[in-house]
């Protein structure tokens, strides 16, 4: 059963974790549904990469959590042209 919190979902969390600070403010400037398309969208890409510990940053190696976050950063840079 899903119940809408106020909580970011896990994916969005994960993904606004990998980003640096700037980054995240552009991100969290975007409307909810933006930045939950974003999110699956880096969560799509960087499974394909990583496997299903992606949405894990502790399980992550220190190579993995620089691809996450050059992943995430050209996610937020392409949505911003």
């Amino acid at each position: 059963m899903s119940v809408m919190t106020s909580l970011s979902p896990p994916v969005l969390e994960a993904f606004l974790s990998v980003l640096p600070e700037e980054y995240r403010q552009r991100v969290q400037k975007k409307p909810p549904e933006i930045q939950d398309a974003m999110a699956h969208q880096w969560q799509e890409d960087f499974e394909t990469d990583a496997g299903p510990d992606s949405l894990n940053p502790e399980a992550l190696t220190r190579s993995q959590n620089v691809v996450a976050s050059k992943m995430a950063q050209r996610l937020v840079d392409s949505e911003d042209e």
